[in-house]
C-alpha cells in the first residue's frame, strides 16, 4: 500500500506503506466500501469525520471526530453545493483509494529511479 499523507490544522501527517494495511482496516472498521460508493447519495459525514480523524491519530496527530465534523461543515457551508459535491468526492475518493490500493510494491533495480517517494492527496484533496 502507499504512503499516506494528511494535514490536519496546518501540520502534516504521514503513514509509512508498512502501515497503511493496519490504518485501511481501522478505516473498515468504521465505514465500509459499499457505504463509501454511495456517499454522493448518501451523505454520511459523521462518518467520514470519524473516518479522518482516524488516520490523523494513526499517523500520530490528534483529531476528534466532532472537530474534524465541524470543519466539514464549515468547508461545505462556506462552499455552498459545488463545495459539497467536492468535499465529499475528496474525502469518499481518498478512503476509497486507501482502502483499495495494493500490496506493497517490490524494489525494483531500474536505472532511471529518481527516488520519488510515492505518495497521495490528503483526503481533503491537497496535494502532499
Amino acid at each position: 500500500m502507499k504512503q499516506i499523507s494528511v494535514d490536519w490544522k496546518g501540520k502534516a501527517y504521514t503513514v509509512k506503506e508498512d502501515q497503511a494495511f493496519a490504518l485501511a482496516e481501522e478505516i473498515e472498521d468504521i465505514v465500509t466500501l459499499s457505504e463509501l460508493g454511495n456517499m454522493g447519495e448518501k451523505p454520511k459525514f459523521i462518518k467520514l469525520a470519524r473516518c479522518y480523524a482516524a488516520v490523523v491519530n494513526f499517523a500520530g496527530g490528534h483529531a476528534e471526530p466532532q472537530e474534524v465534523h465541524s470543519h466539514i461543515m464549515a468547508s461545505i457551508k462556506g462552499d455552498g453545493d459545488a463545495g459539497k459535491a467536492d468535499m465529499l468526492a475528496n474525502l469518499a475518493g481518498g478512503l476509497i483509494e486507501m482502502l483499495m490500493d495494493g500490496a506493497p510494491e517490490p524494489d525494483e533495480d531500474d536505472d532511471d529511479d529518481d527516488g520519488d517517494e510515492k505518495k497521495r492527496n490528503d483526503l481533503f484533496g491537497n496535494a502532499s
